[in-house]
């Protein structure tokens, strides 16, 4: 359960950190395609942890989600830190 989540919330920050700075910088469709990528990765990272079997039990899923949108927010934090924050509508 500890490790879905610590897993979870550092591929979250590790993907969402770079996609927040191309949202931050570039408009229009290449901005949906970094969203889109992320979410690819993110997915990707999902397969991999139930391959390994990090996903059983029966609080590991609450524990995973709880650390995407945990590493979701912490990159989101940094990003508007470093870049300022975002334009309305990005």
């Amino acid at each position: 359960m500890i490790t879905a989540f610590v897993i979870g919330s550092l591929a979250a920050a590790a993907i969402g950190l770079p996609v927040d700075h191309l949202r931050r910088r570039i408009a229009g469709p290449a901005s949906t395609v970094a969203g889109l990528v992320s979410a690819a990765a993110l997915i990707a990272v999902l397969a991999g942890l139930a391959g390994m079997h990090v996903l059983g039990g029966g609080l590991a899923i609450p524990a995973l989600v709880l650390g995407l949108v945990a590493g979701n927010v912490a990159a989101d934090a940094v990003a508007t830190r470093l870049w300022g924050p975002a334009r309305a509508g990005a």
